[in-house]
């Protein structure tokens, strides 16, 4: 089985009716298995439009705009220790959304 990593998607969607700005950051031992968890929690269409990156990069600009310091720190720890059995179950999703 692969090493486990430290994955991260940062999402913006808009339709007629919806604004999605989002950031998710989780452990996995391959990115098919973040793609599944993007999914359960935004749906097929804007699963197709996720920036999905291996490793945090806190510049970016969804990360910077809505990613709290406190927690960018937390990920951070999180990426340096991926094997560990806590970082395992790290998952954090961050989203504002806007309904019409």
């Amino acid at each position: 089985m692969p090493t486990p990593r430290l994955y991260t998607a940062t999402i913006i969607y808009a339709d007629g009716s919806l604004m999605i700005q989002a950031f998710h950051a989780s452990v996995a031992h391959h990115h098919a298995q973040v793609v599944q968890r993007l999914r359960s929690r935004f749906g097929d269409d804007v699963v197709g439009i996720a920036e999905l990156r291996c490793g945090f990069f806190p510049a970016t600009p969804i990360a910077a705009a809505i990613v709290p310091p406190a927690v960018a720190d937390m990920i951070r720890e999180i990426e340096r220790n991926c094997t560990t059995p806590s970082a395992l179950a790290f998952a954090v999703d961050i989203e504002q959304r806007i309904e019409i």
